[in-house]
């Protein structure tokens, strides 16, 4: 179990010679984990803990990986992705009905080669992922495409802070800048993990940018379909409201119940004139311009 004592001196380091290649695993549901994201997570599954409980009692480091359905309770090895995240606990928190709330800090890609435990939890050999930050032009070119292109998504979309703006214009790898925008991004587990698995950051910025125009696009849609609604509903608004003025005034006048009387005649001599359906459709809209 987890004490207090492991929470506090759990931390640090391994000297190179010990450096380990076996780490606990811990799947997660309908969430991928970048490099450089500190994000909470909520555990209550039994492997999963006892993962944790493994992580805390050594280094503190734990493998992220998503599940390939989300809605599997006890995912198998064959239900994982192979490409996740290497990540440090940095707090921990048990809550009343034994969940734990962890917040973890991303630091790294990895590559799973094996399950070497998958019983009481899994315990994997996985290694890391190196990639070089080589700015060339064309990858330069394309950092400052996709921070224009990730600055207007930031205006559309509303939910992401501004702040985030001016993070992204201080990041100098494509490498780094290119996993802080997809972690902002809304987008499906499937294409997130595409982008995770995309090692070489040319590779990483050019996906990026291709979801990044086609979300714009859509959101432009979406704001002009906003516009047309809002526009046809004022539009409606002010008919109603026109209509409801004239009623009252004509009730002042005391023409209201003559109309009345003069749209039931009107209706009674067109019911028993049986007309050809054409016509009749003709007639109807002639007489509910008249009522109005």
């Amino acid at each position: 179990m987890i004490t207090p004592e492991d929470i506090t001196q759990g931390g640090g380091s391994l000297p190179p010679e010990l450096k380990r290649t076996h780490f606990p695993l811990l799947p997660l549901r309908d969430v991928v984990v970048f490099p450089y994201m500190v994000v909470p997570l909520f555990v209550g599954r039994k492997k999963s803990i006892r993962a944790i409980e493994e992580a805390m009692m050594k280094d503190r480091k734990i493998i992220l990986v998503a599940q390939k359905q989300a809605k599997t309770d006890d995912p198998t090895q064959e239900e994982l992705f192979l490409t996740g995240t290497m990540a440090e606990i940095q707090q921990l928190l048990k809550l009343p009905d034994g969940i734990l709330k962890i917040l973890v800090e991303g630091t790294g890609r990895v590559k799973i080669n094996g399950f070497a435990k998958a019983d009481e939890f899994f315990e994997v050999m996985a290694e890391d992922v190196l990639v070089s930050d080589e700015k060339t032009i064309e990858i330069q070119a394309l950092m400052r495409n996709i921070i224009n292109l990730f600055e207007q998504y930031v205006k559309l979309n509303k939910k992401i802070p501004l702040e985030v703006i001016m993070v992204v214009n201080n990041v100098e790898e494509p490498g780094r800048l290119a996993d802080i925008i997809t972690a902002h991004l809304t987008l499906k587990v499937e294409e997130k993990q595409e982008i995770l698995e995309a090692f070489e950051p040319r590779a990483r910025l050019e996906k990026i940018a291709t979801i990044l125009n086609r979300e714009l696009e859509i959101m432009m849609v979406e704001k002009k379909i906003r516009g047309q609604v809002r526009k046809q509903m004022e539009q409606i608004q002010k008919e109603y409201y026109l209509r409801e003025q004239m009623k009252a005034i004509q009730k002042e006048l005391g023409e209201g119940d003559e109309r009345t009387e003069e749209l039931d005649e009107l209706k009674e001599a067109i019911a028993k004139a049986k007309m050809p359906d054409d016509a009749r459709q003709k007639v109807d809209k002639e007489l509910s311009k008249l009522s109005k």
